[in-house]
């Protein structure tokens, strides 16, 4: 994530996701609502689909720790199709 440029050009199609303040659980029920990044066949879009997440990734929720990890999995997984920026905090 330190080699990605301060300004990112994204391509459509993109799943842009507001601040998430450490509720994994309405993560998880966005993913079951419109589908988690995959590679799977027949139903997954990682391949033509950005996923922007616009920071602020904990606090107020009780699963802040939970909430960066899954979020760092799924880079570390599609290190070109998830997009994560710093936000606030």
């Amino acid at each position: 994530m330190e080699d990605e440029p301060t300004l990112l050009r994204i391509r459509a199609p993109v799943k842009i996701f507001g601040d998430i303040h450490g509720q994994v659980h309405e993560l998880n029920r966005f993913f079951e609502t419109f589908g988690p990044p995959s590679d799977d066949m027949p139903n997954g879009d990682i391949e033509f689909t950005n996923y922007l997440f616009l920071g602020d990734y904990v606090d107020r929720g009780s699963k802040s720790v939970e909430t960066l990890l899954l979020l760092f999995a799924l880079k570390l997984k599609y290190p070109d199709n998830i997009l994560l920026l710093r936000g606030s905090h």
